[in-house]
């Protein structure tokens, strides 16, 4: 594992007591792959404007996930940009 996933599930039970985590737990039954490399592949997440892209995040560990609000954040003021841009081309 990389060093990043202990200090993201620290982050996680800091803040909320990874609550939502606690409660799968709960009914989580161990799995493995059929093939060991499927067991290293991570996410990301990719939010796109149209067709540029807005957000970019990839997982570099177990655990180390996107901070969602920063996603829709960016979100956000790429659709005030493009509204502003929008705006100006109409005047």
């Amino acid at each position: 594992f990389h060093a990043a996933t202990p200090f993201s599930m620290k982050d996680r039970f800091l803040s909320d007591g990874a609550s939502d985590l606690q409660d799968i737990l709960k009914r989580w039954k161990p799995w493995l792959p059929p093939k060991q490399i499927q067991g290293l592949q991570q996410g990301g997440l990719v939010c796109f404007d149209g067709t540029r892209k807005a957000f970019f995040h990839r997982d570099e560990s177990t655990g180390a996930h996107a901070d969602f609000a920063k996603a829709l954040e960016t979100l956000a003021t790429s659709a005030e940009s493009l509204k502003a841009e929008s705006v100006k081309a109409d005047t």
